[in-house]
């Protein structure tokens, strides 16, 4: 069988909660994106960098296709800007101090880029 005929079959046993308005057609409240399309979706989608968990809130909102969680972790996964910057966002442990005695013996500052 092949991958249309697959995802023909699944969307038949959605046929209660599908409804066609304007052209569209719709799960639910959500669009459903013809296979044709689903790369320039994710492409649009992931054009923020907003990472994965955002994005896959926005897509599960206004969106729906079959695997939609699976395409969009591989999307994202193949995505060179977010694999360089993913291991940037390793949370580095606080660097500890001693206490001193007198007030204002030490002073600390925070430096953010």
């Amino acid at each position: 069988m092949g991958n249309e005929e697959y995802e023909i079959k699944y969307y038949i046993n959605l046929k209660n909660d599908i409804e066609v308005s304007e052209g569209f057609i719709y799960y639910k409240t959500r669009l459903i994106v013809p296979n044709i399309l689903r790369k320039d979706v994710l492409k649009l989608l992931h054009e923020t960098y907003l990472g994965f968990n955002k994005i896959y809130n926005i897509a599960s909102e206004l969106f729906y296709w079959l695997a939609t969680t699976s395409k969009l972790k591989i999307f994202i996964g193949q995505c060179k800007t977010c694999s360089k910057y993913l291991k940037t966002q390793i949370k580095k442990p606080l660097i500890n101090h001693s206490i001193p005695e007198i007030l204002f013996n030490k002073v600390g500052i925070d430096i953010v880029e």
